[in-house]
């Protein structure tokens, strides 16, 4: 294929590849606007059904504090030293079916000199053998030394009279004792750092808190006065995962939510995982930047001095199922774009398959005259611009009329295609070979201006045609005459080069066939003559200037006539000078 043909097909393509090219842009854009509107959308739905449970979840934390105040208010409130009994039927009543309190208790400030006092009122209140104790190097509990400040269980709402943790100094130096300091000196509720409760059920990380009691009728607005003037704690016992769970047993929330300890650090766990009602298997405890690495919601929330965040991804299935209706529609644009691209490419064809039929010859698939005119044309302008020259062989097969005659059309359209393989392995990619009507073949030698190569091609093509042909069992002998002609800068059309390409072909016939001639300018001047004879002798039938004369022919042995021939004879006009140019005899019987 040469690089015209290369140019004109791709030329043929170019609409069709910027049809698919503007399909695909267009459904690809539709594809990202509709993806990234409906994930918008689904991403508000998230994030309003995240707000609803983290403020189901906030209210109900909310609820635990106020209670813990509520008890605090009852302290002060009361103009006596709070019994136990009131102790444990207010908080009872407060914290009724609240699993995720393991307990509340009344701790006291006991010094040193009023030990003996509290201790011995605590027995009188029905506490058996109520003594302050700590806990022995055999995690048993021991008679606690003499010091300045203890920090006794006095009041429980879970524990029974005969109870050993009555009692137990939580002034121990650890998490508890951190906490009550805290609260004392800020007056207000604190809660101690997530640890494992060694009671409880399923996960058992919790938390305490305390809150703050001052001697009533005493200040505490200086940090001197709050650590001079507090009177206990009311202490409380959470697990947090019953907390959570309780608060929001009646959220049936899609989501997964992952509470973590405030400003947690980018690898810590959280420390407990609320499961979407959605899944099958419980969620997986994921680090705090692996959940905030992606889409999420964030909240911060609190009870009892205990603070969190909240994290809720926004689920895997939410995102994917936004897209649903992007990708039907960019799947739409695409079988657009297909049925598009098919009926162009169809019409490319079908008009591709009529070109060919106009432009190529039905028997061998060769150019026809129509074709090689074109390719002739242009080979022709380029030359003259500058490019390379080229050469025109004008091939006609010798005795191709008497295959047909002997063997029929068939056996000669076989020939044809056969003789059509031969000059097809003689040419170049870039040279045209076409098919002018009968037995008659052009070939365009393109980028050739030596005579020799043009030589060569056409004495190879002679013997190449000389082979005998085997067609179908017959042996069928032709060959070939050829008339070439060479681009020159005098030649002013391309039919001139195929006229000059003709009359070198007349002459390698006149020549004895199976040969090839090149045109010169003798030949140009005998068809001048030949069509200036040719022109005059119709002027002279027109005005009358032949005559017929017969002759009898005469048997000469025995002087009979056996015959007569009718003789032609063209009287020259008067001005040649009386003579004639031309003077012709036609005998005819």
């Amino acid at each position: 294929m040469n690089q015209t043909e290369k140019s004109r097909r791709r030329k043929r393509l170019l609409p069709l590849i910027g049809a698919a090219t503007v399909g695909l842009a267009m459904s690809t854009a539709t594809w990202f606007y509709v993806s990234a509107f409906d994930e918008e959308l689904a991403l508000k739905a998230f994030y309003q059904e995240a707000t609803d449970s983290t403020q189901i979840l906030k209210n109900g934390l909310d609820e635990y504090s106020n209670k813990l105040i509520a008890i605090g208010t009852l302290f002060t409130a009361t103009q006596h030293d709070l019994s136990r009994d009131e102790f444990v039927a207010f908080s009872g009543t407060l914290f009724k079916e609240q699993p995720a309190i393991l307990g509340l208790s009344w701790v006291p400030r006991v010094t040193r000199g009023g030990r003996a006092a509290h201790e011995l009122a605590a027995r009188s209140d029905g506490i058996i053998d109520y003594q302050i104790r700590d806990v022995g190097p055999n995690n048993t509990l021991e008679i606690a030394p003499e010091r300045d400040e203890y920090l006794p269980i006095y009041y429980s709402t879970k524990e029974t009279p005969t109870s050993k943790l009555y009692g137990y100094d939580l002034h121990d130096g650890g998490i508890r004792q951190r906490t009550f300091e805290t609260a004392r000196d800020e007056k207000r509720i604190a809660a101690s750092p997530s640890f494992m409760l060694r009671s409880g059920g399923g996960d058992r990380l919790g938390f305490v808190s305390a809150l703050p009691i001052y001697l009533r009728g005493h200040h505490s607005n200086t940090l001197e006065e709050r650590r001079r003037n507090i009177d206990g704690y009311v202490l409380g016992i959470y697990q947090i995962g019953q907390m959570v769970d309780t608060i929001l047993t009646t959220v049936t929330s899609p989501l997964d939510i992952f509470l973590f300890e405030t400003n947690a650090a980018a690898n810590d766990m959280p420390v407990y995982v609320r499961s979407s009602r959605l899944r099958d298997k419980p969620a997986v405890p994921i680090p705090f930047a692996a959940l905030t690495a992606r889409p999420h919601w964030l909240s911060d929330v609190s009870t009892s001095g205990k603070h969190w965040t909240i994290v809720s991804p926004a689920p895997e299935r939410l995102i994917a199922n936004s897209h649903i209706r992007a990708w039907l529609i960019f799947s739409v644009g695409l079988v657009l774009t297909s049925i598009v691209v098919a009926f162009m490419w169809v019409s490319i064809r079908n008009a591709r398959r009529l070109e060919s039929l106009v432009r190529t010859d039905p028997l061998t698939g060769l150019a026809n005259r129509l074709f090689f005119s074109e390719r002739l044309d242009a080979a022709f302008l380029a030359a003259q611009s500058g490019a390379a020259q080229f050469v025109v062989h004008f091939i006609d097969l010798d005795g191709f009329k008497d295959v047909n005659d002997s063997f029929g059309h068939s056996q000669g359209d076989r020939l044809l295609r056969a003789a059509v393989l031969r000059l097809k392995a003689l040419i170049r990619e870039d040279d045209v070979l076409g098919r002018f009507g009968g037995d008659e073949f052009a070939i365009l030698q393109a980028d050739t201006s030596d005579p020799s190569a043009a030589a060569a091609l056409a004495a190879r093509i002679i013997k190449s045609m000389s082979v005998p042909f085997k067609i179908e069992g017959d042996e069928v002998t032709v060959t070939a005459s050829i008339g070439v002609a060479m681009f020159a800068e005098g030649t002013t059309t391309p039919d001139a080069m195929m006229i000059q390409a003709d009359l070198a072909l007349y002459r390698a016939k006149n020549d004895g066939r199976n040969c090839y001639r090149f045109h010169s300018p003798e030949l140009d001047q005998q068809e001048h003559s030949r069509m200036a004879l040719s022109d005059e002798l119709r002027v002279g039938i027109e005005r009358g200037e032949i005559e017929l004369y017969y002759q009898p022919q005469v048997e000469i042995a025995s002087g009979r006539i056996y015959g007569l021939e009718a003789l032609v004879r063209w009287n020259c006009p008067a001005n040649h000078g009386g003579q004639c140019v031309w003077n012709a005899d036609q005998a005819a019987r």
